[in-house]
């Protein structure tokens, strides 16, 4: 069973006001003819840009527009009565299975109105394609995306567009098989609702002006260039007073030239929102990812057996199940060392990574020191990346290790990038080679707190 997301514009009223169709026979002046919706005193026009709910004043106009498009537009099988019916009941048409319907509205009276009748439409005996549609959603409380509107430019970037993927997201989360029909609502989100298409591997159907077959735009094994987004992590996660630092200013103008941060302000753009919820969605850049984090651990792990002997290195140690895992223990002639791994931007990766580290990583000491035969010499960690990061945020471990008595040591492994740019990926040079003792560098030493 298909999922069609369908954003909803306004076009089951402009359709009824088309001059050809107050023109055509059955709608034509001199009949029993309502009130055109955008009547002599532009009544349509004044409600286009009223917010929902709709205020108390201007509920007997939409009620009024609403029983007119009722009572003489959508009375009948009407397949093209609107953008989003013409290209819903095409779609339904060429699929085996009934479909399922989410209508997604602005933030305006108008949307939500359009929502709601077209909702009723899909279930009516009038839509001869009933049977195609196993249901059709419209929740106002859910479905209309606060702040998406055309009237101002910060709430729609600021709040809107991101709402409007969150809800989307939700909807494809419950079911894979997900398609995304743009055919309705404003044109200016067919562009980044492209890219949220693409990255988010969902089909796009599109009915193209006023042809009444959709265009199909399928997903393409695109993504971002990692390579350059590796610069802009922290960045996107800092507020926009941050970006502002001197000290930051070349990783934060390269930003701007991709659209990501806007040079007024130095708020984000809407692709800069679009790439940081892509980040909190799906993973973290190359570098600091999960998969990245176990590559470095592993060859870390060859190297520490080489410096201190292959037995006495151990990988991935949990001695009572549940506890977590210490990434790797060192046993030397005068105590154990843990040593925890992670990536160089921990502190402000955005994900509250390096908070959970505060609390775990000690107490997951604390509950093996039992188990040792050993005492505990120290307690390492090792950063990896490619610019050595500040170092005062690790004061805060220090503070955490204190109970123990012994020193809290960091080191920076640092990774280069390949360096020619037809190599498949960005570290291979790294993946390739092993580590070595000049990759390895002290940053931080309790002793000197």
């Amino acid at each position: 069973m298909k999922r069609v997301i369908t954003t909803v514009g306004t076009s089951v009223f402009t359709n009824y006001s088309k001059e050809e169709v107050k023109e055509s026979e059955e709608f034509g002046y001199g009949q029993n003819y309502d009130e055109p919706i955008d009547g002599k005193d532009g009544v349509f026009k004044k409600l286009e840009s009223v917010d929902s709910p709709v205020p108390d004043k201007s509920k007997r106009d939409f009620n009024n527009i609403k029983d007119i498009i009722r009572r003489r537009w959508l009375n009948k099988y009407r397949p093209n009565a609107s953008a989003e019916i013409s290209s819903l009941i095409k779609i339904a048409e060429d699929e085996e299975d009934s479909i399922e319907v989410y209508l997604l509205a602005t933030e305006t009276a108008l949307s939500v109105a359009a929502c709601e009748l077209i909702k009723e439409y899909l279930e009516s005996e009038f839509n001869e394609q009933k049977e195609r549609f196993l249901a059709a959603h419209f929740d106002v409380n859910e479905h209309m995306i606060k702040g998406l509107q055309v009237t101002d430019i910060d709430k729609f970037q600021n709040e809107g567009f991101q709402n409007l993927v969150d809800q989307i997201i939700k909807v494809k989360e419950e079911n894979e098989n997900t398609i995304l029909n743009i055919s309705g609502g404003y044109k200016g989100l067919i562009p980044p609702l492209t890219i949220v298409s693409q990255l988010y591997e969902i089909p796009l159907y599109y009915l193209y002006e006023d042809s009444n077959n959709p265009i199909e735009i399928g997903t393409l094994p695109i993504g971002y260039d990692w390579f350059a987004i590796e610069r802009f992590s922290i960045q996107l996660h800092k507020t926009s007073q941050a970006r502002k630092n001197p000290k930051v200013k070349e990783t934060v103008d390269e930003m701007m030239s991709f659209k990501l941060v806007n040079p007024d302000n130095f708020e984000l753009t809407i692709f800069g929102e679009l790439l940081k919820s892509y980040l909190k969605r799906q993973s973290t850049p190359p570098l600091s990812g999960t998969m990245m984090g176990y590559f470095v651990e592993h060859k870390l792990y060859k190297y520490f057996q080489e410096v201190h002997g292959r037995y006495n290195v151990e990988h991935s140690y949990e001695p009572i199940k549940g506890i977590g895992d210490i990434d790797l223990k060192i046993e030397t002639d005068t105590g154990f060392i843990p040593v925890e791994i992670k990536p160089a931007n921990i502190y402000e990766d955005g994900f509250g990574t390096w908070a959970k580290l505060l609390s775990t990583f000690p107490d997951r000491i604390k509950k093996i020191l039992p188990l040792q035969e050993k005492s505990l010499k120290e307690s390492w960690m090792v950063l990896y990346g490619e610019i050595i990061p500040e170092t005062e945020f690790l004061n805060e471990m220090t503070e955490a290790l204190k109970e123990f008595s012994r020193p809290f040591k960091v080191f920076f492994l640092k990774i280069k990038p390949s360096k020619l740019n037809e190599e498949r990926h960005i570290y291979q040079d790294f993946f390739k080679s092993d580590i070595d003792d000049s990759m390895l560098k002290e940053i931080f030493n309790s002793n000197n707190f």
